[in-house]
């Protein structure tokens, strides 16, 4: 250890799956070392360590700016509070944080706290005089939209917020019940106006409808990335259709990372752009998540995503570890579709000035004949 801790060392993880290493020994070894040795460490990983080692670590590196601990006390949070530079903190909650006093008050960019349950995360955060950009909480057990519904209503009522741009909440597999999955009435309390970012990808959206989603994503013009329930398969089917894609796009101009379940067996009677007018297309998303959508036509689909999304390159479905029954039929489907959307691309490139009256005429027409007669062509055009 003492080899180790030179002067250009900037950062330290200490991690060991046995509570014997964390003894006097290893205290005496650090304690000579930490502030002398290695005066410039700036990340420093503490993992299921002793009391002892987090609170001597702490008490000699006052340049850290990132800090991840495994144990907590209010010792700890006041070494904490000390900690001028201090950019990133991720801390484990105990189970019972009564003993706790919290005494701690700072503005970081980064605040992730893991506990047993996302309530646990959010009562200990009340207590917290913290402010921050990025939000992540991460829970042990599963978490039911209610819980999860609760634990935004009680972060849209903190002061945190002000500054806050980023939401993420992450919860381990539920078995996809529908008490799992939000409701019409989850979004309602939100007031995030300045978010940019909100993964909550382990959260079903079934339950979520067009005018939801919609009413969404209008209050956060700004929001960059939104993931919601593509994580796992749900047991319910999706609510939300083409056109809630669209609301989103057109809501959301800036949006660079999208990952939503939709029905994609629904294309209506109208093409995306002509459910909203013309002009709705986002250039900046490359890569679209689907979860466990259904999906029928794929020629279709195709041809609806590209009019939206023209520079998709990828798209990827729920975790193979958490996959619905059908998600190697829905694996081929989709991709069909990336392969058709890529047809397109090349003939679009390759026959923009040639072609362009034919592909003009043709897409104004959505009867499914047409589409399939476009499709064909644009097959030959390629080969």
């Amino acid at each position: 250890m003492r080899y180790l801790l030179g002067p250009k060392l900037v950062d330290l993880r200490l991690l060991s799956r046995t509570g014997q290493f964390w003894n006097n020994a290893i205290c005496s070894v650090l304690s000579p070392g930490l502030d002398s040795y290695s005066p410039r460490l700036k990340t420093i990983v503490l993992h299921d360590t002793s009391l002892q080692v987090t609170e001597l670590a702490l008490s000699m590196l006052p340049l850290l700016q990132s800090v991840t601990l495994g144990v907590l006390s209010d010792k700890i949070l006041n070494l904490l509070s000390r900690l001028v530079d201090l950019e990133v903190l991720d801390i484990k909650i105990p189970d019972d944080p009564q003993g706790i006093k919290v005494q701690f008050s700072t503005d970081l960019c980064t605040l992730i706290m893991r506990a047993n349950t996302l309530t646990l995360s959010v009562n200990m955060l009340e207590g917290l005089g913290v402010k921050c950009g990025v939000l992540r909480l991460i829970s042990e057990i599963p978490e039911t939209a209610l819980a999860a519904e609760n634990v935004l209503r009680k972060l849209s009522d903190h002061a945190l917020c002000d500054g806050l741009e980023v939401i993420q909440l992450h919860t381990p597999k539920s078995g996809g019940h529908n008490q799992y999955t939000f409701h019409l009435d989850t979004f309602t309390m939100l007031r995030f106006s300045g978010l940019k970012s909100i993964h909550l990808s382990t959260i079903g959206m079934s339950c979520l409808d067009d005018d939801t989603l919609g009413s969404l994503v209008r209050s956060l013009p700004h929001l960059e990335e939104l993931v919601i329930g593509t994580k796992y398969f749900w047991s319910t089917p999706p609510r939300t259709t083409f056109k809630g894609i669209v609301t989103v796009l057109s809501s959301c101009p800036n949006l660079r990372m999208l990952g939503l379940v939709f029905d994609a067996t629904k294309l209506g009677p109208s093409t995306p752009t002509q459910m909203l007018g013309d002009g709705v297309c986002n250039t900046n998303i490359t890569s679209l998540g689907v979860g466990f959508s259904p999906i029928e036509q794929t020629p279709g689909v195709a041809l609806a995503l590209w009019e939206i999304l023209p520079c998709l390159s990828e798209i990827y479905l729920e975790f193979g570890t958490h996959a619905g029954p059908d998600r190697d039929a829905r694996v081929t489907k989709w991709g069909d579709v990336m392969k058709y959307i890529n047809y397109h691309k090349l003939v679009w490139n390759r026959y923009d000035t040639c072609s362009t009256h034919v592909y003009i005429f043709i897409l104004r027409f959505n009867d499914p004949l047409m589409v399939l007669v476009r499709t064909l062509f644009l097959l030959d055009l390629s080969s």
